[in-house]
């Protein structure tokens, strides 16, 4: 890979990705909805659901972020074909 291509990962591919990490846990997202819903009367409840919330946040944040250092750092040669057509002007992951 060369090296002025370090800086270029899409940001729209980044959010794409953290996105598409969040809505892999979809049981953690329903079950922290439905703790907030019930959090309206009981705190508890209310609390639990916002640390669920915010670990997924932070887990898919993390996922990805390491995607994006996996695709910018990686000098497999199998992987380099790949790499260069994603991080290319022409790129859209739309």
């Amino acid at each position: 890979m060369k090296e002025n291509q370090a800086n270029k990962y899409p940001v729209r591919l980044f959010v794409i990705g953290f996105l598409m990490n969040l809505t892999k846990k979809i049981f953690l997202i329903f079950t922290s909805i439905i703790l907030l819903i019930i959090g309206i009367w009981v705190k508890w409840c209310f609390l639990v659901g916002v640390a669920l919330l915010l670990l997924d946040v932070i887990i898919s944040l993390i996922e990805q972020i390491r995607i994006r250092s996996v695709t910018i750092n990686s000098d497999n040669p199998n992987f380099e074909e790949w790499q260069d057509a994603i991080l290319s002007i022409n790129f859209s992951p739309i």
